[in-house]
C-alpha cells in the first residue's frame, strides 16, 4: 500500500507546485519522501518514470524556506497528507 501512496503524494506535490500552491506542494513532497524512507522504498515516480524529484523541485522554487516546509510534511500522517493533497 505504501508504494502507490508515495507516488501519488509525489505527483500531488508536483501538481500543487506547478499550479502555484508551492508551500502545500513542499509539504506533500516532504510527506512523500518521509513515507518512502519509513517504508524503505524508492520512489518509482522518480526512479522508474524519471519524473522530477518533488523535494528537489521544492528546494529549487523556495530555496532555504523549503526545509521547514519539507520537515512539516515529513511529520504528517498518511491520512493528513492525503487530505492535504485532496484540497
Amino acid at each position: 500500500m505504501a508504494a502507490p501512496t508515495v507516488g501519488a503524494l509525489g505527483v500531488a506535490a508536483l501538481i500543487a507546485m506547478s499550479t502555484g500552491e508551492v508551500e502545500a506542494g513542499a509539504r506533500l513532497a516532504g510527506a512523500s519522501a518521509a513515507l518512502a524512507t519509513r517504508a524503505e522504498l524508492t520512489n518509482a515516480m522518480i526512479q522508474v518514470l524519471h519524473m522530477p524529484d518533488p523535494v528537489a523541485v521544492a528546494r529549487e522554487r523556495l530555496g532555504g524556506a523549503a526545509d521547514a516546509l519539507l520537515a512539516e510534511g515529513a511529520e504528517l500522517t498518511v491520512d493528513e497528507a492525503v487530505a492535504l493533497a485532496c484540497r
